[in-house]
């Protein structure tokens, strides 16, 4: 995990994704050193149930992307479905954990 990622994680929790499961029921991160993203699941909204964190490095900006991905189900065909709910983009570090509790309505700290 390369520290653009951790930096990342650090701002939106201030603290690890070991804080991101305890709070959110979060149970799978992955890590992009690639293309500077993470992406996490989260549980208990009906809005959203992805995140993926983007870094520009140009420009020293976040965006923050929320997706709704359902389970494959035989109705459609054992396939997931994929829709892109909210867009946040150009945001500064400190805006990170307030742009997702507000969207989401979730806590990231106690």
């Amino acid at each position: 995990m390369n520290e653009i990622i951790i930096e990342m994680l650090t701002q939106l929790l201030q603290s690890d994704h070991g804080r991101l499961k305890a709070m959110l029921g979060t149970s799978k991160v992955v890590y992009s050193n690639d293309k500077n993203t993470v992406t996490f699941n989260f549980k208990m909204n009906r809005k959203a149930n992805h995140c993926t964190l983007s870094y520009n490095c140009g420009n020293d900006l976040y965006d923050m992307e929320f997706w709704k991905i359902s389970k494959p189900s035989k109705s459609n065909n054992y396939e997931g479905k994929f829709t892109e709910i909210e867009v946040f983009n150009s945001l500064y570090n400190d805006q990170l954990k307030d742009v997702f509790e507000e969207f989401t309505g979730l806590r990231l700290s106690l």
